[in-house]
């Protein structure tokens, strides 16, 4: 197809003369059709007359890929307000990949966890008011999108920029501050300080035999190779209850609450009407200021543990 190059009016202004690269020219007849396709394009025509320097098309192309409407504006050499006319369909697509980029789950050690929820958790713990951050995305090349972020920091602003996938749902980190904002959500913890609170000494069932079960009423201590057999003499004068401690299944890493719920296994038996029960261990044992414990006084360490106080030993 030839290109034709306007040349000006016919003589009785009925049509448009054009002319080709050899000279010859051409008339095309102004009729309806033909002002009816020109007139069309009067939404991009300024009401001075003059053309826009870019059309709508480009505009929303352009800030599609992160362009500002003040930069297109100054390249175009049109004002602001005329370029901001078709501004809001890709403001709205560009809001709506942002919240997408947000809620779309990233891999963490402590399990996913989307990409808004990391960054507020971050960023918390660095004193920054969330309710300020500044969330926007821009259109690549590749489709992709690049999500940034924008919060303030002191006297300027921090900036991370992150590339979301709609199609894979993906969110990858792009600069310094989105990989440093990944890596300090993956730091672990500190470790809890150790449970202080008092805890118990499991009651070896499993060793008990007939052979060092005794229903006697007085104070007496028996080793055996298993363990500490302790016989205590009620303070009611009741009859006596007997005691099993194995030092080697002491359970003194278990907490205190746990084996009171449900970790306490069922107390052996010790004949007929003679039940054992678990010994809780007292926290600290106050020393008697005389020295030795009257049979009157609230019985020692040594008394619960091994039946016998230090002056029957």
């Amino acid at each position: 197809m030839a290109e034709l190059i306007f040349i000006g009016r016919s003589d009785d202004n009925s049509s448009l003369v054009f002319s080709d690269d050899d000279g010859n020219e051409h008339v095309a007849v102004i009729d309806d059709q033909l002002i009816h396709s020109v007139t069309t394009r009067a939404t991009i025509v300024d009401l001075r007359g003059g053309a826009l320097g870019v059309s709508p098309r480009d505009i929303q192309a352009r800030l599609r890929r992160g362009e500002t409407i003040a930069n297109i504006a100054h390249e175009a050499g049109e004002s602001p307000e005329r370029v901001e006319r078709y501004a809001g369909p890709v403001f709205a697509e560009r809001h709506h990949m942002a919240v997408r980029a947000r809620e779309t789950y990233v891999r963490r050690p402590l399990g996913d966890t989307q990409l808004g929820t990391i960054v507020d958790e971050v960023l918390l713990r660095h004193d920054v008011d969330i309710m300020e951050l500044e969330w926007d995305s821009y259109r690549r090349e590749d489709s992709r999108w690049n999500i940034t972020l924008r919060w303030p920091s002191g006297d300027g602003s921090g900036f991370a920029v992150w590339i979301f996938d709609p199609q894979g749902h993906t969110v990858l980190a792009l600069d310094d501050q989105a990989r440093w904002i990944f890596d300090d959500s993956a730091t672990p913890l500190k470790e809890s300080v150790a449970d202080s609170r008092p805890r118990l000494v499991s009651i070896a069932n499993n060793n008990i035999s007939n052979n060092n079960i005794s229903n006697n009423n007085t104070h007496n201590n028996d080793l055996s190779e298993d363990g500490f057999t302790t016989k205590h003499s009620l303070s009611d004068g009741g009859q006596a209850n007997s005691f099993t401690f194995d030092q080697n299944n002491s359970s003194d890493d278990m907490p205190f609450d746990q084996l009171l719920d449900d970790d306490i296994d069922s107390p052996a038996w010790a004949g007929p009407g003679q039940p054992t029960i678990p010994v809780y261990l007292p926290t600290d044992a106050a020393p008697s200021s005389s020295g030795a414990a009257s049979e009157d006084e609230t019985p020692s360490w040594d008394d619960i543990l091994f039946g016998a106080r230090p002056s029957d030993i």
